[in-house]
C-alpha cells in the first residue's frame, strides 16, 4: 500500500512502478498474518507507554513488526520512522536516480 502511494505522488508513476516491479521480483512477499499483527500491537502498546507517537504510524509498525517476526533487515528511504522500535535492524536505502 505505500508503495503503490508512493507511485501516486510521483511526476512519473509508471516509470516509479516499473523500478519496483523489478526490485519486488528478485525479493520475497511477505504476507502480514497474525503474528505479525500481534507484534505489532504489541510494539505500539510498548511506544504509547513510553509517550511516543503511534496514531498516525500504524503502517510503519506494521512493517517494522513483520521486518521482526521474519528476523529480517528493514531497508527503508525513511530510517528515521523506526528509530524507536527496540530490536529492529534498518538500513536506509541507496536509490540511483535513472536505474
Amino acid at each position: 500500500m505505500e508503495a503503490v502511494e508512493g507511485f501516486a505522488r510521483d511526476s512519473n508513476p509508471a516509470h516509479i512502478r516499473r523500478q519496483f516491479d523489478a526490485l519486488a521480483g528478485r525479493i520475497p512477499v511477505l504476507s502480514f498474518s497474525d503474528a505479525e499483527a500481534e507484534q505489532s500491537a504489541y510494539i505500539r502498546a510498548a511506544l504509547r507507554q513510553q509517550g511516543r507517537r503511534v496514531r498516525s504510524r500504524a503502517l510503519d509498525l506494521m512493517i517494522a513488526a513483520t521486518a521482526l517476526q521474519h528476523d529480517m533487515t528493514l531497508v527503508t528511504n525513511n530510517p528515521g520512522d523506526y528509530d524507536d522500535i527496540p530490536g529492529l535492524s534498518v538500513e536506509a536505502a541507496r536509490i540511483v536516480s535513472g536505474q
